[in-house]
Order: structure tokens, then sequence, then C-alpha cells
């Protein structure tokens, strides 16, 4: 017999971890688990679905009193390995579709840096993806006048808008140097660009990080 202690809400990777352990039980018969309250001895089938939290629930538990044919068990824990097999591979080429995109508009943002960069006057770019994968950029052009000023992420933002779009879902901000036309760095955009992405799209995300390593954060945690 294989008992463990089954915890509302627990880890899903190290529940499915638990139940690789308790293959072996399962083969010889039956694999029961523990539940404290109240403190009765039951069989377990397993896992059917996780939820996007990557937690599971008691709804999404299947419990049934006594012995259970073993291959049905069996069969309930490859349901299960599968699922999370499944889901991790998905995970996955979201990640990395999310990694194309960013790189993307980092290219983008370069490429009008290359195009228009000017020591002290166009010095920071943007560019920006809509929720409808259009792509967006602009350059900041600083005036002798501060309040004239117009920041790299309004420039942008401005030319979305003039297309006739508002569904802002992603933006990046480069800054270049004079030194090296090839150097770049991810900023964050500054305190009013933030209000305003905000006031576009609180759920928007701005890429962050290095070049090298950009990462993505939500627009209201930089607020």
């Amino acid at each position: 017999m294989c008992s463990y202690i089954l915890i509302e809400k627990a880890d899903v990777e190290q529940f499915l971890h638990a139940l690789k352990l308790c293959t072996v039980a399962v083969s010889l018969g039956g694999c029961e688990t523990l539940i404290e309250s109240p403190a009765i001895m039951t069989h377990r089938s397993t896992l059917y679905a996780i939820d996007v939290s990557g937690q599971m629930s008691e709804k999404l538990i299947r419990m049934s009193v006594g012995l259970e044919n073993v291959r049905d068990i069996v069969k309930d824990l490859d349901r299960a390995l599968n699922r999370s097999i499944n889901q991790d591979i998905i995970n996955n080429n979201l990640t990395n579709k999310d990694d194309d995109d960013d790189l993307e508009l980092i290219d983008e943002a370069k490429r009008i840096s290359h195009r228009l960069y000017q020591s002290r006057l166009h010095v920071i770019t943007a560019a920006l993806r809509t929720t409808s994968g259009r792509i967006y950029s602009g350059i900041h052009f600083e005036s002798s006048q501060a309040v004239a000023t117009i920041c790299g992420e309004v420039s942008a933002i401005s030319a979305m808008m003039n297309d006739g779009y508002r569904d802002l879902a992603t933006i990046v901000v480069l800054r270049g140097f004079d030194e090296d036309r090839n150097r770049f760095e991810i900023i964050n955009p500054c305190n009013k660009c933030r209000v305003l992405v905000n006031d576009l799209n609180p759920n928007a995300q701005v890429i962050v990080g290095t070049i090298d390593k950009p990462i993505r954060m939500t627009i209201s945690d930089l607020i």
C-alpha cells in the first residue's frame, strides 16, 4: 500500500511526481490516500485536469470508496501524465512565440534608430504591437522647450492611433548611443508614458531586461 497526504491546492508538478512514485504500488494492487479531514482511507484515482494557475482543486479530483480495477487506475495515471506533458509543450510553444515577438519588436525599434538617430535630438525609439498583431514604431524628438519634447513611446502610440487603433498589447523602448550606433539598451518607459500606456491598456506588456534576455512585465506593475 502507498499512502500520501492530499493537500488542497497542491502544486500540480509535485502531485504528478508523487503519482509516478505510486505507479509501483498501483501495479501491485492499488494506491490509497489518507484524507485528513475527515480521517478516512479511500482509494484515489487521479487528477483529471489542471486549471490555468497550475493549482488543483477538489472539483478536479475523482474519489471512490473501496478498491478500483487496476487497469482503470493505470488509465487514469496515463491520462493525467499525458495532460501534464501536453500542457508543458503548449506552454513552451507559447513562450517561444512570445520570445520571437519580443525580438521582432526590438529589431523594429533598432531599425527606426538606425534610420533617424541624431545625437541629443532623436535618441529614444519605441516599437509596439497591437492585440491584432500590427506593429508601430516611433522616435523621440528633443525640443529646446522641454514641454514640447515628444517621447518615443508617444510617437509610436500616435502612429498606432493615427492608423485607427487603440489596442496596444506590447511595447519596448530602446536607447541608442553616439559612440556606437549598433549598441542599444532596453529602458523602462518614463513615468508619463507609463501612465499613458496604462490608460490605453492596464494589462499591456512592457518588454524590460536586456537586449540578450528581454522579459515582460505588466504595465500596472511598473506604475
